[in-house]
């Protein structure tokens, strides 16, 4: 290749001039593709389909106005930062055209650019537009034809609907050594660890967390890093092992540590007394665990059991069935048991020999009017008319004690 086919390969067109450009470099995002009703897309600007597309302009080169631009691909189409408006970018120069990655230099991972970053580097007066040879240069290196600006177009600002005031505050994460650790700017995470547990031991551990929680984000500066919260994050899962140890602590814990779950394990058998080793812990404010199509099955080798400070219901079409090789307990606390069946039956038992409960009012009445009866006994003889039972009173003593048979804590229909 000759000196002038090389000089020609890293030269480019940009503005009224030609300039020699590096590999990679800075630009300024105009305007972002995210979906297919994109003002761009419909008017043929940009052609259909070009999702994650950005427009954007060079800031090593002068610019008279924002209304021109050139396009860039995502660097990665399966793995995607999309960037704002206003914000800087890595821009690279391909065979194929340009593609961008969002990289800088900033504390924060929320964005890199204000809301006027137009109008600061490119000095942008509305209205005016550049139709020479940065659109040439663009169509050249992307296939897509760069149209005028009719002047209407807003470059301050970071978008349509995003407010950068509610990320600003969003915080880098602590890394540990051999990290593969995903950030958004909005405070999610996934973190591929080895080594993020107080024995800097090799025990590998996944934490998936969606939102940074709100004390780490009002009370820690900028530059100061984080690592995540089980407890205070907003949703979070960790797959943990080895000597990673999860400090979980039910409901809502506070700024001091202490937690608003009030009910404590009791019944539960061997309960950890540290959460160490394989495991998985979710915890968020509200769990829905859903199968759509077929069963949903538990498995446990040691013991399991249901925490809560609120009730248990269960709604089922079909039946309930427990087969269990030990004894049952049930402790109400001095609360009432029911088991309404409706017009249905209960049998309790194994079925062998059944017989049908008493009902102990009823009874108690029936056996008060045979006693009574029992009392008032007379016999007629040949001398008239006997006189009642000798044992009388003993009958009416034993009616004075019918209720005794009556439970006071079990009632049957």
């Amino acid at each position: 290749m000759s000196r002038e086919r090389k000089y020609r390969v890293k030269s480019r067109l940009f503005g009224n001039r030609k300039e020699e450009v590096s590999f990679i470099f800075k630009g300024v995002v105009k305007d972002v593709i995210t979906d297919n009703e994109h003002p761009l897309v419909e008017d043929g600007t940009i052609p259909f389909g070009r999702i994650g597309y950005i427009q954007f302009l060079p800031m090593n080169s002068k610019f008279s106005s924002a209304g021109d631009g050139f396009f860039a691909a995502p660097y990665d189409k399966n793995f995607n930062t999309i960037p704002v408006k206003n914000e800087r970018v890595d821009v690279m120069e391909t065979t194929t055209g340009y593609v961008y990655r969002r990289n800088s230099s900033t504390l924060s991972p929320y964005t890199d650019g204000v809301g006027d970053t137009f109008s600061k580097i490119f000095n942008t007066v509305k209205g005016e537009s550049d139709n020479s040879a940065g659109s040439y240069n663009s169509t050249s290196n992307t296939g897509i034809a760069n149209k005028t600006d009719s002047g209407d177009d807003e470059t301050s600002g970071f978008g349509e609907y995003f407010e950068a005031e509610q990320n600003e505050s969003i915080h880098q994460l602590k890394l540990f050594e051999g990290d593969t650790v995903i950030q958004s700017r909005f405070g999610q995470s996934i973190r591929f660890s080895g080594y993020n547990n107080s024995e800097r031991k090799l025990h590998p551990s996944i934490i998936i967390r969606n939102r940074e929680n709100n004390n780490s984000q009002n009370e820690l500066g900028l530059a100061e890093h984080i690592e995540e919260d089980i407890n205070k994050d907003g949703s979070i899962v960790s797959l943990t092992s080895g000597e990673f140890k999860l400090d979980f602590q039910p409901g809502v814990v506070s700024d001091k540590g202490s937690s608003n779950f009030e009910t404590k394990p009791k019944s539960f058998d061997d309960y950890p007394s540290e959460l160490k080793g394989d495991q998985i812990l979710i915890n968020s404010g509200r769990v829905i665990i859903s199968s759509k199509e077929s069963e949903m099955i538990f498995y446990s080798k040691g013991n399991y059991g249901f925490i809560s400070d609120g009730g248990l219901s269960i709604d089922n079409k079909g039946g309930i069935v427990a087969d269990v090789q030990d004894d049952i307990f049930v402790t109400t606390n001095d609360s009432d048991i029911r088991l309404d069946t409706g017009d249905a039956e209960i049998h309790i038992g194994n079925g062998n020999s059944e017989e049908p409960l008493a009902k102990g009012d009823t009874l108690v009445s029936l056996l008060n009017e045979i006693l009574s009866e029992i009392v008032a006994m007379r016999h007629a003889t040949p001398a008239g008319q006997s006189s009642t039972p000798l044992n009388a009173p003993k009958f009416t003593a034993i009616q004075g004690k019918l209720d005794t048979i009556l439970s006071k804590k079990n009632f049957v229909d």
